[in-house]
């Protein structure tokens, strides 16, 4: 059986739930490609280290952007190192 869990009544409150942690991130910059379809953010987390995540969405679905890219767990000190290494880990970024 499945536990769904409600995730704002864990951001309220005393609510601990050890299989479920909220990580907030803050976008810091957000680039997008030409026609607008892919998108990197570079974000900054609450212990002050930064990363960044691709993203992509459909035009024709308008149902929002999807993760693509799978960068999100990499640990940088700055933006500017994470921008630098979004520009060489994302080829249309870099290009």
């Amino acid at each position: 059986m499945t536990q769904q869990v409600n995730p704002l009544a864990l951001l309220s409150g005393n609510n601990i739930n050890e299989n479920y942690i909220v990580k907030k991130k803050i976008i810091v910059r957000s680039i997008n490609n030409t026609d607008k379809s892919l998108c990197v953010d570079i974000f900054q987390r609450e212990d002050n280290t930064f990363g960044f995540e691709e993203y992509r969405r459909d035009s024709e679905t308008n149902e929002g952007w999807y993760k693509v890219g799978f960068f999100g767990d990499n640990i940088f000190s700055s933006e500017d190192e994470a921008y630098k290494n979004a520009c060489k880990s994302v080829v249309w970024l870099n290009g």
